[in-house]
């Protein structure tokens, strides 16, 4: 009679499940101990990149070697370990072989450097035929080799079968069992992967500059001090650059170079230089920040902003690529407000309000004038907004101001009210309203005064 023998896997433990004379249940033994993983290479290094190079040519034959570093080989990871295995006696139970350990990856290879750049000074463009230029990048670094795996346990036989028997042949409680036990070899460890190459450096790239000097960086704006435009002047500039190509051609044979390479085809220049023709002190400004900007071609030029706090009167004067901004005039702001009330002074016809210019700068600018006359009720003092009756608001004509230097009288007397009205100890409240201006500017002062009329 043959006897069925059946084997469930369950998850990592295997069942052997005996449908002759019995059935047991046997739990799988790990034979062995799994070999360690092995170690990851390490990454290669990149390779440096060439520094630019910049030479002023003349004809004489020349070979530069700019090639960018080669990348380092990644290093190669490590073999896996194998399983330890120990010696295998007659089994007795299910068992399961112990794996070997996974190879480790071999490291990246790094990348090559990239070439140098060059930047060639040549009044002459034939110059360039005398040199031998080799800017290639560097080849990237191999990768390393992935480690092998190490071996499993294995098993001496797959099978084993051990037949074990109950009471003496011929009694009647005599019986037999077979048990069938079976043994799984480990598996192999998987071998490390290989690293990837590096990328190879970028060809280093060419300049050509058609000039004799070294050329300076573009100065396309600038914040400069009224003292330094003064002194020195400033100047903005920009070069003008066209990409071509057919650079190797250009070079020797044998030159490597990207194709498409930059050529210097102008430089713009373009300077201010304030000129101080006023008698103003310079001092007082000389501090004050100027704002220039390089105007575009094909108009060229400079722009350039003054600061909003002083008010100037300019004129250009412009000769080739220089431009003399000429201030003629020049004040503050804060300088047209400082108006200041000295004193009222007689009555009736005579009625005048007297005014100081603190920053004596009235013969600089214009003057409008306008204001609010109110007069008390009566005249027993001082008396509440609401108990004042307005006489009078509106522009002073110019020919009721006069001016003596920072001095300003204004006949009050003469407006259009009854002179009789503004008589003596009479409360009085004025409120001037200033503006004053010089071309486009312009700012605006309000004053307040209250008093009683001719009293000393």
């Amino acid at each position: 009679m043959i006897k069925k023998i059946q084997l469930l896997l369950v998850g990592s433990v295997l069942f052997l499940l005996n449908s002759g004379l019995s059935a047991e249940v046997r739990a799988q033994q790990i034979l062995g101990k799994d070999g360690q993983v092995g170690i990851n290479g390490k990454d290669g290094e990149n390779g440096q990149n060439r520094d630019s190079l910049t030479i002023f040519l003349d004809g004489t034959p020349l070979t530069l070697d700019l090639t960018g570093q080669k990348g380092f080989k990644g290093e190669d990871g490590t073999a896996g370990e194998p399983a330890t295995c120990p010696p295998q006696d007659q089994i007795k139970e299910n068992i399961q072989g112990a794996n070997g350990g996974s190879g480790g990856n071999g490291g990246n290879g790094g990348d090559g450097g990239d070439g140098g750049s060059v930047n060639l000074y040549a009044t002459n463009l034939s110059y360039l035929k005398q040199v031998v230029v080799n800017a290639t990048g560097g080849s990237g670094g191999s990768g390393g080799s992935g480690g092998s795996g190490g071996s499993g346990c294995t098993c001496l036989e797959p099978y084993v079968s051990i037949r074990s028997c109950k009471g003496n042949p011929g009694d009647s409680d005599y019986s037999c069992t077979t048990e069938q036990f079976r043994c799984l070899a480990g598996r192999n460890g998987a071998n490390g992967s290989n690293g990837r190459a590096g990328k190879d450096g970028r060809t280093g790239n060419l300049t050509v500059l058609n000039l004799n000097r070294p050329l300076l960086e573009d100065q396309v704006s600038a914040s400069i001090s009224l003292k330094q435009l003064k002194e020195n002047g400033y100047t903005l500039s920009k070069n003008i650059w066209e990409t071509k190509g057919g650079a190797k051609a250009l070079f020797a044979t044998g030159s490597v170079v990207q194709d498409q390479y930059r050529f210097l085809v102008n430089r713009l220049e373009y300077s201010l230089l304030v000129v101080w023709n006023t008698s103003r002190s310079f001092e007082r400004f000389a501090n004050q920040i100027v704002t220039l900007k390089l105007k575009d071609e094909p108009k060229g030029g400079i722009d350039y902003v003054l600061p909003k706090e002083v008010w100037w009167q300019t004129k250009e004067q412009k000769q080739n690529n220089r431009t003399d901004l000429i201030v003629y005039n020049a004040l503050l702001e804060s300088e047209a407000t400082q108006l200041e009330i000295v004193q009222l002074l007689g009555k009736e016809a005579g009625l005048t309000l007297n005014l100081v210019d603190k920053a004596n700068v009235s013969d600089l600018v214009n003057s409008e004038w306008y204001v609010t006359l109110k007069l008390a009720r009566s005249d027993s003092g001082f008396r509440f907004t609401e108990e004042y009756v307005t006489k009078y608001e509106g522009i002073i004509p110019p020919e009721l101001i006069t001016r003596s230097k920072d001095r300003f009288i204004i006949k009050l007397g003469n407006l259009p009210i009854n002179p009789q009205e503004l008589k003596t100890g009479l409360g009085i409240s004025i409120e001037l309203k200033i503006k004053r201006s010089l071309d486009n500017y312009s700012a605006e002062q309000r004053l307040r005064y209250e008093n009683l009329i001719n009293i000393k």
